[in-house]
């Protein structure tokens, strides 16, 4: 309804051009290109159009093409396919944009921060846990969990 086109407009207008990365997911990719995305040359489209005149980064993170699991980040010249070590949920896509936005605060490079954001999150979901009878979560702590493990460990064993 008119809900949503006002807010798809408003998020282009005012956050978009504030943005140094613009993280998608398929869907989103979509509805704020206005197209489908089937193959990778519909998402390579899709992106152009996000991007537009903002001067920002758009970053799809799912299968572009449909058949194969790879990221695609467009800077509005040229296009770099990641391969995707899994399917991007909802909730893991929104802890890699936050990873992102992280390493970009921390003065990475806009690359560098998608490529060590997606490292970061596909370590916690490579040592996900389980709670409860739910799905696994994604250990984030993993690297600082295991670190202080392994001292706790040799200061409890005298060495």
């Amino acid at each position: 309804g008119r809900l949503g086109v006002d807010l798809v407009e408003t998020l282009r207008r005012e956050l978009f051009p504030r943005a140094h990365v613009i993280t998608l997911g398929l869907a989103e990719a979509e509805l704020f290109a206005g197209s489908s995305i089937r193959c990778a040359d519909d998402a390579r489209e899709a992106l152009r159009r996000i991007r537009g005149d903002s001067g920002n980064w758009v970053f799809l993170a799912g299968s572009a093409d449909l058949t194969s699991a790879r990221d695609v980040v467009f800077d509005g010249e040229q296009f770099f396919e990641l391969d995707a070590a899994h399917e991007w949920t909802g909730e893991r896509r929104e802890a890699l944009s936050a990873a992102v936005a992280a390493r970009l605060a921390l003065g990475q490079g806009r690359l560098a921060a998608i490529e060590g954001a997606k490292a970061f999150v596909d370590n916690a979901v490579a040592h996900s846990f389980a709670v409860g009878a739910g799905r696994p979560l994604p250990h984030h702590l993993f690297e600082r969990w295991r670190v202080r493990s392994s001292a706790q460990g040799e200061k409890e064993s005298g060495q």
